[in-house]
């Protein structure tokens, strides 16, 4: 695992290297060079992130990806303050039949219909466990997805959303304001773990 870590760059300043990261010994990283990492950021056991040059995962500050979770596919950013839970799968790209294309990787990609289109999650962004997230989907600033959504559109920033009836249906607002005062608090604590600016 040392070897793969002393290839991760960091997502605040590409000449340093990521504080306080810790990734655990059963977490397959494909391509580490193409993965930026913020500060204190866990990584748990059982984790698929599969990274390219066209296709890099970049990843903010204070973010925890719990085990049994993927992130591959396409381009991947999560902000600060983001909380990948357990058994998630971030499809940041797809395949499509149309034309008779074919939908298997091992296929050139002139003989595909393949979208790429990527996934973000915001800052103080959340999914619950089990939730599944499409290609070209934007998880807004502070929004959450429960337990076992499948999200294909965006969500709007600071809403609380579950599935129900085979769509995301928002139930509720999270206290933005608390949240916001929350992290300064934090941020003012401890000065030494930097946030990452994606611009996103």
């Amino acid at each position: 695992m040392n070897s793969i870590i002393s290839k991760i760059k960091s997502s605040i300043n590409i000449k340093t290297k990521p504080r306080n990261l810790k990734i655990f010994e059963f977490t397959k990283i494909i391509n580490p060079e193409y993965l930026f990492v913020g500060d204190n950021v866990v990584i748990d056991d059982f984790c698929l992130l599969y990274a390219k040059k066209e296709a890099p995962i970049r990843i903010g500050s204070w973010v925890h990806i719990a085990c049994f979770s993927s992130l591959t596919g396409g381009k991947i950013t999560l902000g600060n303050f983001v909380g990948i839970s357990g058994g998630c799968r971030i499809y940041a790209g797809s395949e499509d039949y149309k034309n008779g294309a074919f939908m298997n990787p091992p296929i050139p990609e002139k003989y595909r219909n393949v979208n790429r289109s990527g996934c973000i999650f915001k800052d103080f962004s959340f999914i619950g466990a089990n939730s599944c997230v499409l290609p070209g989907v934007t998880i807004a600033e502070g929004a959450v997805a429960g337990t076992g959504s499948i999200v294909r559109k965006d969500l709007e920033p600071w809403g609380i959303y579950i599935m129900r009836d085979g769509k995301m249906v928002k139930i509720k607002e999270r206290d933005k304001k608390k949240m916001i005062q929350n992290s300064v608090r934090l941020k003012k604590e401890f000065q030494n773990i930097r946030l990452a600016k994606f611009g996103i």
